[in-house]
């Protein structure tokens, strides 16, 4: 026999008018591939330098790629989805989208698409794919790409022969190392077919190899339109002229530092990269103003200098230079953009950025130059796993 509730809800449903719904995903959303790298073809690419996300993003392909034997070619130029043996999905992001109902009268349901704001409204979520790297064999190689978008990442019609249940909803997703992929959508068991209301602007992309372990991955060169690297008047290595560069240890993968401080992290078991502060007994993480604990630290590189306070930090370099009169310095944009020597009035073309790359020897000479040596009363930080650092 039929509860009072039960039956509340079969009138309700014999007064309810049929209708049709508009049932939309919008927000920020992307596409994510990943495929496995074998490491001959991956000490290929490190061997030549070269620059996998140039690689990725140049379509117009004018043979300067040519030299990639076909064996090492991981994806043709302009087509890293093509590389995707481990995943490829695209969809919204469920941390960064809605969705929303619309009826004749207007917003019937609308709702974040967080799995933890879902399941709090009885909303049915099921992952139908996930995908954890760290699960990969040491040593392994990945090609990890990405795109970013911001739009509607869905569009469908649904009929309604009763009021509106949001417990009858299912959102499917996929988990690709921590990005959450709508997959589908689903009401009372009916799965809505909503893909062709995909609509976005692309807003980043980025394409980068990943490898299982602390093994650093190499930096890449840029190449110019004859497949040469590009020299330092095209691309000057190591532009970045802050001490974080120049004044940095080298990556320390065992035990940790002995002094509080600022470090360069990568945590969150080699997802996440970033400045965390060691108390003496644990990493920490500045969020909302707060300290907060995080995940295993990967590895940990310290600066020469005393970074409890960053008053300590020595003084930036100069950063530009003009090749016209030589002038050395910070070379600003006027209003129309446009960089202008103090000195002699040169613009754009003649201001280049000064090259602090250790791995260069214009690089070594300009440090060597401008770059001011560390205080002798600043000890050199030290790691409880390993001897004192080799500067």
């Amino acid at each position: 026999m039929a509860t009072n509730k039960e039956l509340e809800q079969f009138v309700e449903i014999l007064k309810f008018t049929p209708m049709t719904v508009n049932v939309q995903v919008h927000g920020y959303g992307g596409e994510c591939y990943m495929g496995r790298v074998k490491r001959e073809t991956y000490e290929f690419f490190k061997e030549h330098r070269i620059d996998v996300e140039q690689l990725a993003s140049d379509w117009d392909d004018d043979g300067k790629w040519n030299f990639i034997p076909d064996k090492h070619r991981i994806f043709p130029p302009g087509e890293p989805y093509e590389c995707e043996n481990i995943c490829h999905s695209s969809g919204a992001t469920l941390e960064d989208s809605f969705i929303t109902i619309e009826g004749p009268e207007g917003t019937i349901f609308e709702s974040t698409l967080n799995p933890r704001h879902l399941e709090d409204q009885k909303i049915v979520t099921e992952c139908v794919e996930e995908i954890v790297l760290s699960t990969e064999p040491q040593g392994q190689v990945i090609f990890w790409g990405g795109q970013g978008e911001k739009g509607s990442f869905f569009d469908s019609e649904l009929t309604l022969r009763a009021p509106f249940d949001p417990s009858k909803l299912k959102i499917s997703y996929a988990d690709l190392d921590g990005w959450l992929i709508l997959q589908g959508i689903e009401y009372n068991g009916e799965e809505l077919e909503g893909q062709d209301g995909y609509s976005t602007t692309g807003k980043w992309s980025e394409h980068k190899f990943i490898i299982n372990g602390a093994e650093e991955v190499y930096e890449g060169v840029e190449r110019d339109s004859d497949g040469e690297d590009c020299t330092e008047d095209d691309v000057p290595l190591g532009a970045n002229n802050g001490p974080e560069v120049w004044e940095r240890s080298p990556r320390i993968t065992k035990g940790n530092p002995i002094r509080a401080g600022w470090y360069d992290c990568c945590y969150n078991t080699g997802t996440t990269f970033g400045t965390l502060y060691w108390t003496g007994s644990e990493w920490w993480v500045y969020h909302s103003f707060q300290p907060t604990t995080v995940n295993k630290v990967t590895w940990w590189s310290g600066y020469n200098w005393d970074t409890t306070d960053w008053s300590n930090r020595p003084p930036v370099p100069p950063r530009d230079q003009c090749t016209q009169c030589g002038f050395v310095g910070e070379i600003e944009s006027d209003s129309d953009h446009v960089l202008v020597c103090p000195d002699c009035g040169a613009q754009d073309a003649d201001i280049v950025a000064l090259d602090y790359d250790p791995q260069t020897k214009l690089g070594r000479d300009t440090r060597k130059k401008y770059c001011k040596p560390k205080p002798p009363e600043v000890p050199v930080p030290q790691s409880t796993g390993t001897k004192s650092w080799p500067f």
